[in-house]
């Protein structure tokens, strides 16, 4: 993975962080990321200013709910954002509505083409691997950051996360031997509840399969969301598509890919915003055909799974997404996560580019 300086740009930066409260822990990341979160906020000014338009029509249904929801469930989450938002200098109430992107673009039946991502998985012999690709907004291109954290519950993870937003939207990993990947499902239904950027976060201090899987399938779970959990220590690597009122585990043997609509066979058929399935059942098409093409899964290299994450096929809204005129969103980092053997390789934006570097899986609690 060594690359001519003068052709790399700069690595997204890696912030190490430790405290005894969620609160402290989230004002050392709102500070040491107080420039990258404003940016990102202003560089999506129009569309948050929309979501926070959208709230002020009608508060308790759009706001105070899916707040309270969070208080009663995850208050500590509460205080990592408020310490998050005091560092960075932006109002909780901007930061927290931003946590509700996904809700609230869903009740306006918002559908982009941004927070689309691509995942294989492959479980066979001793490899249990995942990777994907993190797809978001463009505007955040020169705003990601890296967080290696050691939380006062005595975990520690690695996450790579949009600026201002809990990490466990991007691909994450902890001391626990745990692993988290994510694909936004744009379920047409929405109710009040926790928001899935808050079990995003809550997922990353897992400590088995068991405990992943409650969290992922929250009574009070607000919307869709699908997750890969990977435990180095179970040998153990599930799927889990999760909506409003329905969910379903699978246990992942051999190769699996997954884009961003529901495959499982009883999640398929509820209704999704139009336009999302549309955007990511070509990616999947691809990632079908190269997974059907897989004549002995324990075989597979690393490379093999990145070169499936390098595919331009069906451009521009391929598996390596470039930014393009009319389409929001793009590749921003990818992620080769192997279980067995406690290594993850990180790609700066597309993984086509080369510009790879191992990051420390966190060890010990």
């Amino acid at each position: 993975m060594n690359q001519n300086p003068r052709e790399t740009p700069a690595a997204f930066p890696l912030l190490r962080v430790a405290g005894k409260t969620y609160r402290e822990i989230g004002g050392k990341i709102g500070a040491g990321f107080s420039d990258r979160i404003r940016g990102g906020v202003e560089a999506r000014r129009a569309w948050v200013e929309k979501l926070e338009a959208f709230v002020a029509a009608d508060r308790p249904a759009r706001y105070d709910c899916f707040l309270a929801a969070v208080r009663d469930e995850f208050p500590h989450l509460i205080e990592e954002m408020q310490g998050c938002a005091e560092g960075a200098g932006v109002p909780f109430d901007r930061m927290f509505t931003i946590a509700l992107t996904p809700e609230l673009g869903a009740m306006m039946r918002a559908a982009e083409t941004a927070k689309e991502c691509t995942t294989v998985a492959l479980a066979a012999g001793d490899k249990l691997w995942i990777a994907h690709n993190e797809d978001g907004a463009s505007a955040y291109r020169e705003f990601m950051y890296l967080l290696d954290v050691s939380w006062p519950s005595g975990m520690r993870s690695w996450s790579f996360c949009y600026p201002g937003i809990l990490p466990g939207n991007g691909p994450s990993v902890n001391s626990a031997g745990m692993a988290q990947t994510v694909n936004f499902i744009a379920a047409a239904a929405v109710r009040s509840g926790v928001p899935r950027y808050v079990l995003d976060r809550a997922g990353i201090e897992a400590r088995s399969l068991d405990e992943a899987l409650k969290i992922a399938a929250h009574p009070r779970r607000s919307y869709s969301q699908h997750h890969i959990f990977l435990s180095r220590d179970e040998k153990k690597m599930v799927s889990v598509e999760v909506a409003a009122d329905r969910q379903s585990v699978a246990e992942i043997a051999g190769v699996y890919v997954h884009a961003n609509h529901l495959i499982h066979e009883q999640m398929k058929d509820l209704p999704q915003i139009i336009g999302r399935p549309d955007t990511s059942r070509p990616r999947q098409a691809v990632a079908d055909s190269w997974a059907a093409a897989v004549k002995d899964p324990a075989a597979l290299q690393p490379a093999d799974l990145l070169g499936l994450l390098q595919s331009h096929q069906n451009a521009p809204l391929s598996i390596c997404r470039h930014p393009a005129p009319g389409i929001i969103g793009s590749t921003l980092g990818t992620a080769v996560i192997r279980g067995n053997e406690r290594r993850v390789d990180f790609y700066d934006l597309e993984p086509c580019g080369g510009r790879g570097r191992e990051v420390e899986w966190p060890q010990g609690e």
